[in-house]
């Protein structure tokens, strides 16, 4: 008996899956990439995590955003166990639950991230720091209130998670998406990216000068918490630097400036690692494959 004919299409798992594969795959100065590893943590951590993370987003429209991060979280550690993906799933579990709730077409704004993030409660905050220990996240510190130390055996969510995210807002770009609707993302990170990719231009390479867009715009808040701000702004001074030569169409100069800071980022072993701006690009590309202005064949 013939099979039936059917039109082939990607999960919202598998679109995730992509998205994390293509940040990580590009060559942004001072990250893992296919042809840069640190001691701890290679590409093929990042690539079995970007797997590993497909059913858990996958869990919508039946499971809620908390425990699609923490079920995210948890299938992650079931395939490396080093902390390579908890800001990227944070940021895309609630851009998917947008996307389920708009029917899967149109294209994503604050408002609908607004509706999001105001739904949840008590069991996804629950479900979040439980999350958050699991992946055991470096440079966190502690604080007097609402902390989520993998360290801290206390059960400290609060009732909300908004409330944690703005004590953190201040110290961690993640957090301040849940509390200004993904603004960063949907409004600066998407524009730029779509922008570039209409000039013809490589998915990787469009990648990688978003990166340094968003360097240059906000200082990566990694940086800060492993080397203090001053480290952290002069990051992004270098970064506006390199994006001046890019955009000026001095290639010559961009490249040369673009090694130089992947040197810089990465002589200090990995402390100077722009780990958060990483994990908005994810979250940009994400968008970009869900409103189909990134498609295939990605070269």
């Amino acid at each position: 008996m013939p099979c039936e004919e059917f039109e082939p299409t990607l999960s919202l798992g598998q679109i995730a899956s992509l998205a994390c594969i293509l940040e990580v795959t590009a060559a942004k100065p001072g990250n893992v990439h296919r042809a840069a590893d640190f001691d701890d943590v290679c590409l093929n951590d990042f690539l079995a995590s970007a797997i590993a993370i497909g059913l858990a987003i996958d869990g919508y429209p039946q499971y809620s955003v908390g425990e699609v991060i923490l079920q995210a979280s948890r299938a992650t550690r079931l395939v490396t166990d080093t902390n390579t993906n908890l800001g990227l799933i944070l940021l895309i579990a609630p851009l998917a639950k947008a996307w389920v709730n708009m029917g899967g077409h149109g294209k994503l704004t604050s408002v609908e991230l607004d509706s999001v993030l105001k739904d949840l409660d008590r069991k996804d905050s629950a479900s979040i720091y439980e999350a958050i220990r699991i992946a055991q996240p470096s440079a966190m510190g502690t604080v007097d209130e609402y902390d989520c130390n993998p360290n801290n055996p206390t059960d400290s969510h609060p009732e909300h998670i908004l409330d944690a995210m703005r004590l953190a807002s201040s110290w961690d770009t993640i957090a301040r998406q849940y509390c200004d609707n993904f603004d960063l993302i949907l409004n600066k990170a998407v524009p730029f990216l779509a922008a570039e990719l209409k000039t013809g231009i490589r998915v990787a390479d469009a990648t990688v000068v978003t990166h340094i867009f968003l360097m240059s715009e906000v200082p990566d808040t990694l940086i800060a918490r492993k080397c203090g701000r001053n480290v952290s702004e002069a990051a992004s001074i270098r970064a506006a630097k390199v994006l001046d030569f890019y955009q000026r169409k001095e290639m010559t100069d961009y490249y040369r400036e673009l090694s130089d800071f992947d040197f810089w980022l990465r002589a200090d072993g990995r402390r100077r690692n722009p780990g958060t701006t990483a994990d908005l690009i994810g979250a940009t590309l994400f968008v970009g494959l869900l409103e189909g202005w990134i498609k295939p064949p990605f070269r």
